[in-house]
């Protein structure tokens, strides 16, 4: 069982998902609008065809690309409705509870909805200093942060926290990158800070980090060049704000170094935990690993990948666990 008790099942592939549904009885389908050998519409499209009962099957569309008018394209082809990623929880359990059969949305489901749509009611009773000085931080929009943490204030402050202490060694590194030519790490470091900066609510930046990620995985190094100046700013005026909110960050106590065998069996389970969305069985796994030291750059990875676990964003945690065990990034490879 896997999120809110629910037995999820994986197809890599619309045909794969064409073939699924056609031998199983589902209560409700996710489809992502980009798969290999055909997109979500045409499967989609292809799955009400199979049969009557088909038409009446819950079909959801995923995104990445929430573009104006994408809700009305999706459900003029054929789905339901459509959530955008990275997903909301509150998004998420009222797309269960509108959709699942109503014997099967239990107590779990609705209790999280009831956390995510009084976030921010619960904000605004929150008086601190800590919360007083966060919100004063125009990058930051702290009630996007928390429906990303599902509501949970202690699990965004650490996650937050998390992102100050290791955000001037990331822009370091990312210089680095952009001043060596190396196009290749570069793409990876922002999107490692990508992932991160969505998950503090940090949007505008975030996008930024796609736009590089994208132009420097198509080996666009002169616009890279270009834009990354303007973005490193932004970064450490961010950096700058953040040290009030978090004035003495505490050393972090040297961890012991990590093997590339650890590393590999560990990684192999963490990646079968998130395609059978087992989340407490891939935070478990994560944990155990981020006490280790495997070197600055999956060290990064690890850390984002289980900050995305906590938010269920599997697709984004499947992502940095892939580039995290890429041959070249373990530790001891040759």
């Amino acid at each position: 069982m896997g999120l809110f008790g629910i037995d999820a099942e994986t197809a890599l592939s619309g045909k794969e998902a064409i073939e699924m549904v056609s031998k199983n009885e589902y209560d409700i389908v996710f489809m992502d609008h980009m798969m290999p050998e055909m997109d979500g519409i045409e499967t989609c499209t292809e799955i009400r065809k199979l049969d009557d009962k088909y038409k009446k099957l819950a079909i959801i569309a995923l995104t990445a690309n929430a573009v104006h008018g994408a809700k009305e394209m999706f459900l003029t082809s054929g789905f339901n409705g459509f959530l955008s990623k990275p997903i909301e929880m509150p998004a998420l359990t009222k797309i269960l509870i509108e959709w699942l059969p109503s014997d099967k949305v239990n107590e779990k489901v609705k209790q999280t909805t009831e956390i995510g749509f009084e976030i921010k009611a619960e904000n605004e009773e929150i008086q601190d200093a800590f919360w007083q000085t966060l919100s004063c931080i125009d990058e930051i929009d702290v009630e996007t942060g928390l429906r990303r943490m599902n509501g949970l204030k202690e699990m965004y402050r650490s996650s937050l926290k998390l992102f100050y202490e290791k955000l001037k060694g990331s822009c370091d590194k990312m210089r680095q990158y952009i001043d060596s030519g190396d196009i290749k790490n570069f793409s990876i470091a922002v999107h490692a800070i990508k992932s991160a900066l969505a998950s503090i609510g940090a949007a505008s930046l975030s996008n930024m980090a796609l736009k590089l990620e994208t132009r420097s995985k198509d080996e666009d190094s002169e616009y890279c060049v270009k834009e990354f100046p303007g973005f490193l700013e932004r970064l450490m005026n961010l950096y700058e704000q953040l040290s009030l909110v978090f004035p003495s960050v505490e050393i972090i106590s040297e961890k012991p170094k990590g093997s590339a065998e650890h590393l590999r069996e560990s990684m192999e389970k963490a990646l079968e935990a998130v395609d059978a969305y087992d989340s407490d069985v891939g935070i478990e796994i994560l944990n155990k690993l981020t006490a280790y030291d495997f070197g600055e750059e999956v060290n990064g990875l690890l850390e984002s990948a289980l900050t995305a676990l906590k938010q269920y964003d599997y697709d984004g945690a499947r992502e940095l666990l892939s580039l995290s065990v890429q041959g070249q990034k373990i530790p001891g490879n040759s």
